[in-house]
């Protein structure tokens, strides 16, 4: 959950933010769906995450196509937005570094690496499907596919069950031929957490392995005493936690009992990421930061 925040970035700095050092998930998993509420910062976690997969995808001292064979071509992330957000560009909020480790360190590569997060804007899920059957002819390394409002594709579609796994087994065949050629394959499915159901996100563990939920979260005393942006309560509106969503043991029936298998938990239990975000306005700019996990 780090590398959404591009925090510590291969894990090695030590962070007096982080209380619980988890191991990377040497699980292979390559799908994934976010959701959670209005302004709480999925486009800004999309973009940061998409930067730091072509970040990490880079091998080390290559910076740009001047650099690399042509024959082994820089490795990029396709963010797909909905077309209605086209005009709305001030929603992708920049990170700021974590108060204890100052990371990300800002460098002077970063723009190298944001010219490899390639927007496509696209109307409709029929559009999405097409785009996702038609991802091997863009050439180059592509690595990741992330779709960033995905409920907002389906207002003007049929919402039918038939239709939404048709659009999502795309969307994984997308990933597998992604892994297949250029080794790596990640699709990432963002999403209101309004547009469906908790029972109806864990039948769609189908294709996702693994689930995250952003909440508002709970700004702990300590916190508040090392972040001096929460001076009063110590529930705030702007703090948010990113933690791995999971459902209750359905120990009802025996065939419950042997599919729970397919919900062990991916992180330690209880496991989140607390951040701050607050959006553009008018007058003033939004912040996004890290600031615990544990």
């Amino acid at each position: 959950m780090e590398r959404c925040f591009s925090h510590r970035d291969d894990g090695a700095v030590a962070c007096e933010n982080v209380e619980k050092e988890v191991a990377m998930i040497t699980s292979d998993i390559g799908m994934m769906l976010w959701h959670g509420p209005s302004k709480c910062g999925k486009s800004s976690l999309a973009f940061q995450y998409a930067f730091d997969l072509v970040r990490t995808a880079t091998p080390q001292g290559v910076a740009d196509m001047s650099s690399s064979k042509a024959s082994d071509p820089l490795p990029y992330v396709v963010l797909v937005c909905h077309e209605s957000m086209r005009s709305m560009p001030e929603r992708f909020v920049p990170i700021n570094p974590c108060e204890a480790c100052q990371t990300p360190m800002k460098s002077g590569r970063d723009v190298l690496h944001w010219e490899r997060v390639r927007m496509k804007y696209l109307r409709n899920a029929s559009q999405l499907c097409h785009f996702a059957c038609s991802l091997h002819v863009l050439g180059g390394r592509p690595i990741a596919l992330i779709v960033d409002d995905f409920d907002l594709f389906w207002q003007d579609e049929p919402g039918t069950d038939a239709a939404l796994f048709r659009c999502l087994a795309l969307l994984k065949e997308t990933m597998e031929f992604m892994h297949r050629v250029h080794g790596m394959g990640h699709v990432v499915v963002i999403s209101s957490t309004a547009a469906y159901s908790k029972d109806e996100r864990h039948r769609l563990r189908r294709w996702f392995s693994l689930l995250l939920e952003l909440v508002p979260g709970i700004v702990s005393i300590m916190l508040l005493l090392r972040a001096t942006m929460y001076m009063a309560d110590a529930s705030h509106p702007q703090a948010f936690a990113m933690q791995e969503e999971l459902p209750a043991p359905p120990f009802s029936t025996s065939v419950a009992i042997r599919d729970w298998a397919a919900y062990l938990p991916h992180f330690p239990v209880p496991y989140r990421v607390l951040y701050h975000f607050e959006p553009n306005a008018r007058n003033h700019d939004g912040c996004f930061r890290f600031l615990h996990a544990g």
